[in-house]
């Protein structure tokens, strides 16, 4: 959904080019159904759900250093190579007259871009989803601490970061710092991921029926209330932001329902996205956006974005042979060494 947005929805717009397709899909599904940026804020609202049902499910089973681990190999070495490519390429930009190099290229930028905390603290992000990859360091960050709760008892662990994620976005009436915004907006949208977490819990048999319900509408309560305080504007019924939280939602729990009480098997396609999917997410946009404006005038519009996401797909996979599974065999063999230590220790 996110890849369609910037990949197929952006380029019209930004060529002042009309598309049939594009106009056809939003007249006839996304208007009707009051589905907002090209199915851009469904898609995110979608990750952030889905990270929260997957990341409770490794986590149980995994000690903090383990869950550390496999987060930073996982995380950084495709965002790191992204940063430096991204650099490279809008220095080119730059270079060739396509841009004033206004975007963020200066060294706080891309520093912070490699961290994963680029998003709201320059004024234009080198990344172009970084301000999603920050809140998901966030929850990462979270449940690394409160892991042996999350184990022990889910409703508390689940209240927990509710609470804080109510006095962490209430927080921003205090003071309109922008910084303190980037970090309150943090808060606001950390609800979507225990939505997730609470469908896993009851998916798992972990907590009941009822129970989930009333984290899920607790959830979508504090979701309501955070971006009340940060984010006002998207919770007008004009913007329909909430509505994509309840898609998302009501999306992931058919399509959960379907693959697990179905017995249905992921085929060769969907396997094959969902490996190269993080580090889809994270070139898709600026490498389709240098794309477009180069090849769209020997192209014209359809062929230039087939080509833009073509281009992606194959970059994607050269990223997750040569720097995904790379690193997180290293990680992987990090693990085992800690373990042997540890275990040499014990005798």
């Amino acid at each position: 959904m996110v890849v369609y947005c910037h990949v197929f929805a952006r380029p019209p717009i930004a060529l002042g080019q009309p598309w049939a397709p594009g106009t056809a899909l939003t007249d006839y599904v996304l208007n009707p159904l009051g589905i907002i940026q090209n199915f851009g804020f469904l898609g995110v609202a979608l990750f952030f759900l889905i990270s929260g049902f997957i990341v409770t499910h490794t986590g149980l089973t995994e000690s903090r250093f383990s869950f550390l681990v496999k987060r930073v190999f996982r995380i950084y070495p495709a965002l790191i190579v992204t940063v430096v490519g991204t650099i490279l390429l809008v220095n080119y930009a730059v270079s060739i007259g396509m841009t004033d190099g206004s975007m963020g290229i200066g060294y706080v930028s891309a520093t912070l871009a490699a961290f994963g905390f680029e998003a709201g603290f320059t004024k234009n992000s080198l990344i172009g989803v970084s301000w999603t990859i920050s809140i998901e360091l966030f929850f990462y960050g979270v449940m690394l601490i409160l892991l042996p709760l999350l184990k022990r008892s889910p409703a508390w662990c689940m209240a927990i970061i509710l609470v804080v994620c109510a006095i962490g976005a209430g927080s921003r009436v205090l003071t309109p710092d922008i910084l303190h915004k980037t970090i309150t907006h943090i808060f606001a949208y950390m609800p979507i991921f225990v939505i997730g977490m609470s469908i896993y819990f009851y998916w798992s048999d972990r907590i009941k029926l009822n129970v989930a319900i009333v984290f899920g509408v607790a959830s979508f309560g504090t979701y309501l209330f955070g971006n009340a305080c940060v984010h006002p504007e998207q919770i007008e019924l004009s913007a329909l932001h909430p509505a994509q939280v309840v898609y998302a939602a009501a999306i992931f729990l058919a399509v959960l329902w379907y693959y697990g009480k179905q017995n249905v098997s992921n085929g060769r396609i969907t396997k094959f996205f969902a490996g190269i999917s993080y580090s889809l997410y994270l070139i898709h946009v600026q490498l389709s956006i240098f794309l477009s404006y180069v090849l769209f005038p020997f192209l014209g519009l359809t062929l230039t974005m087939l080509a833009s996401f073509a281009a992606c797909v194959v970059l994607s996979y050269a990223m997750q042979l040569l720097v995904e599974k790379p690193a997180q065999k290293v990680g992987r063999k990090l693990l085992i060494k800690h373990a042997q230590w540890r275990g040499l220790a014990a005798a």
